[in-house]
């Protein structure tokens, strides 16, 4: 099963579109990659947070794991508050508790036309007085040819 797991943030389904909509890629080994960047103000001074980076290689063999959903994205407590779907399209609007901190924010999948890539984003952004987060993540995925072993 895939997953592209984004920082501290678990997903909670509120509504989708349905499965036939999801977009897909095919079945085979894949590499993904991530990359997340937090920025954190309080006070008005800029908090050093380390970025975080993921390499994974997977293999996606069934059906399950070859669509591209909710659950790819493997992000903790958010709430899908809307969503968009289209064969090659995915876009989720979110609702997040970060340790007592309320975000919003968007969701973004692509597909290639030959189903072998994806590329997608995520910003996540939210206010407390005397402090603000921002969490902007990058992810792609690639498939290096047929499942080994």
């Amino acid at each position: 099963m895939k997953h592209l797991t984004i920082g501290l943030l678990s997903l909670t389904l509120a509504g989708v579109a349905s499965a036939q909509d999801m977009p897909t890629v095919n079945k085979g080994q894949w590499e993904t990659a991530m990359s997340m960047v937090t920025e954190l103000q309080v006070g008005g001074e800029r908090q050093d947070i380390d970025p975080e980076y993921d390499f994974s290689e997977e293999c996606w063999a069934t059906d399950e794991d070859t669509k591209l959903d909710v659950n790819t994205l493997g992000i903790d407590n958010c709430d899908v508050t809307d969503s968009v779907s289209t064969g090659d399209f995915l876009s989720l609007e979110m609702a997040c508790d970060m340790e007592g901190i309320p975000l919003t924010g968007e969701a973004v999948i692509v597909v290639t036309p030959d189903r072998d890539q994806l590329q997608g984003t995520l910003i996540i952004e939210g206010d407390l007085p005397g402090m603000s987060i921002k969490v902007t993540g990058l992810f792609s995925g690639h498939k290096t040819g047929a499942c080994a072993g």
